[in-house]
């Protein structure tokens, strides 16, 4: 697993980094206006995510449950009949793009010659998301295979590729609509990687209708169901800020609610790297009935990811004015105080992942999780609402957080603790203390004393002593002696290997 979660941070670091760059040349090459047109149409266009009807979270979890138990025919049944489902979507979403196009910029107010153009980019944007369900389809049967090499080799060819064609039409003088042309080229070149990708590192896999059967696509549906439901209170969480702010405000105040929002996503992938390969882990263990290992693995996993939640967090609230400045300017500063109320609800959400993780590898018991995560979403775009109108940005910021906080904090994990047979002082004695007290001894004298950064070499000065203070607690607090004697093992076979792999 640990090589499986340090490819997906080379992965994310090497995005990440493209994406840090990207976004200040986008926010300046398109301006504020065209730049909050470019967030909100993705927003928009990013619900078609919905409608794959959960088949991404049903094809990881029966692929590494299939595979863990060696079943070949039902993987590739499972994999067609998938295949197949998630093909007829994408038609089905071209189809309701163009019916769209009419409607959408009238909804926003959109007038004059910006009209022609947003309906322009709805089109071309809703193509690439059409095209990108098929694509994250097959990157969900390379992870479910447990091959998250292959599937950040994709992600972040993908990622360089696009931005440098970004930039050099930015460069050349060209604006949004070139830029969207540009992202819907690279989709479809990463849709061809990835069927190679599928094709090497499963050279069984069948791609055939006749693989497809009627009882394959009972089994994904009852599954991928709850999972549609659930994801459709994420979605209503993390994509309806922006139109809600472009309704409700102004188009032009998406652009720092977004900086925020970006920051958030960079942090969310962060968890995102090491829940992939729990959640293989989880589905496996489910699947071979190893219940008491399952049940360590759990409380191990939540150590990690509170630990992880709790660096990344300390690390921006004591450097994420200073980043911001230097990343897109001080006149985005209201984005800080907005990233630190979205924080408050994100320490609870991401911290404690393992919880909605195990829910969803044991299968039917995810059910009623999905119906509180929509709930969830359905709360966040009502106060998101109704406190923009009072309060502004730092109102849809609360409007997100107040629903996340009740529903990370109570509800999903006293469902996960009932569901593995932990007792709350357990869970909180063996997951969660130790973050806390390490995280806490190092933010408190750092707050303290705490002074802004100066320019870029002060700010990267400061990161670092931040870093190596928040890395020695958890090295010495966070971890049990058993997970420090794992690391360092496995670290030195690592190590082992480099002369070997310089020479190959």
């Amino acid at each position: 697993m640990l090589r499986n979660v340090l490819s997906n941070w080379l992965g994310l670091l090497i995005s990440g980094i493209v994406s840090f760059i990207l976004t200040p040349i986008l926010i300046h090459g398109l301006g504020n206006f065209y730049y909050g047109m470019w967030v909100l149409v993705a927003s928009i266009v990013d619900y078609y995510g919905l409608l794959d009807l959960g088949m991404r979270w049903s094809m990881f979890r029966f692929v590494a449950r299939f595979k863990g138990a060696d079943e070949r025919v039902a993987l590739n049944e499972m994999f067609a009949t998938a295949l197949a489902t998630v093909c007829s979507i994408a038609l089905a979403l071209i189809v309701l793009t163009l019916l769209l196009m009419p409607f959408l910029p009238r909804f926003f107010a959109v007038a004059g010659a910006e009209l022609d153009l947003f309906e322009m980019l709805i089109l071309l944007m809703g193509i690439s998301i059409a095209v990108s369900l098929v694509v994250q389809l097959l990157g969900a049967y390379l992870r479910g295979l447990q091959r998250f090499d292959l599937y950040n080799l994709s992600g972040v060819s993908a990622s360089i590729l696009r931005a440098v064609l970004i930039i050099l039409v930015l460069h050349a003088g060209y604006g949004i609509i070139t830029v969207a042309v540009a992202t819907l080229s690279i989709t479809v070149l990463s849709l061809i990687l990835n069927i190679v990708l599928v094709r090497a590192a499963d050279p069984a896999t069948t791609i055939s209708l006749k693989m497809t059967n009627w009882h394959r696509m009972k089994e994904l549906a009852s599954y991928s169901f709850y999972s549609f439901v659930s994801s459709t209170g994420e979605y209503l969480r993390f994509y309806t800020d922006s139109a809600v702010i472009g309704r409700v405000l102004t188009i032009a105040l998406i652009t720092p609610f977004s900086i925020a929002s970006r920051l958030m996503e960079y942090f969310k992938s962060v968890l995102g790297a090491v829940n992939g390969p729990v959640m293989a882990r989880m589905s496996e263990l489910d699947g071979q009935e190893r219940h008491e290992e399952l049940r360590s693995f759990f409380l191990s996993s939540t150590r990690l990811t509170m630990m992880i939640t709790l660096f990344g967090a300390s690390l921006l609230l004591l450097d994420g004015k200073a980043l911001i400045r230097l990343w897109v300017g001080s006149q985005f500063d209201v984005a800080y105080t907005v990233a630190v109320i979205l924080l408050a609800g994100y320490i609870a959400s991401f911290g404690q992942q393992p919880c909605m993780l195990i829910i969803f590898a044991r299968a039917k018991h995810h059910r009623a999780l999905s119906w509180w995560t929509l709930a969830e979403g359905l709360a966040n775009v009502i106060l998101s609402v109704y406190w923009a109108r009072r309060y502004g940005l730092l109102g849809v910021a609360w409007g997100t957080t107040v629903p996340l906080l009740a529903s990370k904090m109570v509800i999903q994990p006293w469902y996960a603790l009932r569901l593995v047979r932990l007792r709350v002082w357990e869970y909180v004695r063996s997951g969660v203390l130790r973050p806390l007290a390490a995280s806490g001894v190092v933010f408190i004298p750092c707050w303290m004393y705490f002074r802004p950064a100066g320019g870029y070499a002060d700010f990267v000065v400061k990161v670092l002593c931040h870093f190596v203070f928040l890395s020695a607690l958890a090295w010495v607090v966070g971890l049990v002696s058993s997970e420090r004697q794992s690391l360092l093992s496995k670290g030195k076979h690592f190590v082992a290997l480099l002369p070997f792999l310089r020479a190959e």
